[in-house]
Order: C-alpha cells, then sequence, then structure tokens
C-alpha cells in the first residue's frame, strides 16, 4: 500500500486509508486545508509516482493529473490492509489513544525517521512506548 505510505508523509495531510475503485489500489487522503491544498497534495502525489489518476468530493483542480468525481464506487480495504508499514513498529500496539491523523503519521514517517514520527505522539503516549519525552 505505497499510496498511504507516501501520501501521509505530505506535509498537511491529516489522514490515509487504503481503498479500491474500479479494481485499482487507491488511497482516500484527507488533508488540512489551511495547511495545504488539493493542488500541493496531488502535485506531491504525482512527484512520488503514486497517483495516476484524483477523485475529489467538491471538485477542484488535480493540477497536471486526471480528474473525476468520487463516487459511491469507492470501497475501504479490509482493516488487515490498512496502515501496513505500523507492522514494522510493533510496541505501538501499546500506546493509547492513537488518532487518525497519528496513525497516519507514524505509518508514514516511522519507516523513515522514527524520531520524526515519534514527534506526533502525546508525552503519555511516549510514556506507555517507554520513550523520553521532548
Amino acid at each position: 500500500w505505497t499510496g498511504e505510505y507516501e501520501l501521509g508523509a505530505i506535509p498537511g495531510v491529516a489522514a490515509t486509508e487504503a481503498g479500491w475503485r474500479e479494481g485499482r489500489e487507491v488511497t482516500l487522503v484527507v488533508f488540512d486545508q489551511k495547511a495545504t491544498n488539493l493542488a500541493k497534495v496531488t502535485q506531491a502525489a504525482s512527484k512520488v509516482r503514486c497517483a495516476q489518476k484524483v477523485y475529489t468530493v467538491g471538485g477542484g483542480s488535480a493540477g497536471n493529473l486526471p480528474a473525476g468525481h468520487l463516487t459511491s464506487a469507492y470501497r475501504s480495504a479490509k482493516r488487515t490492509d490498512q496502515k501496513r508499514q505500523l507492522s514494522k513498529w510493533p510496541q505501538l500496539a501499546k500506546v493509547p489513544g492513537l488518532n487518525a491523523t497519528q496513525l497516519t503519521k507514524l505509518n508514514s514517517l516511522g519507516p523513515r525517521d522514527q524520531s520524526e514520527a515519534l514527534e506526533w505522539l502525546s508525552p503519555r503516549q511516549r510514556q506507555a512506548l517507554q520513550m523520553p519525552a521532548r
């Protein structure tokens, strides 16, 4: 699930979800519109070569990629196929209260730079991992 791994690391991306549309692997991306915009997310997705088409809820420019409307044809992948990179970090099972953004960032950043990923945890959550607060 390259899309979740690559797209979750984009600044401003708040959550990702692996899914399917028209028989193809897709990644649902939720981003903070105060931190970024569709054009920037699309450009970053294109740069890491994990987007061939963009589907949106409310429309908007998809930059140089073809665009369409997100419809009921989208299906979420099964639970065991979500956040696959987290399986490389089994200690996270001890961390209470991880939200969607934290899971997205840990999934994307953990394999690249564990210390950067840990910045997304609260002091209490770091303590559950027996990691010192910063």
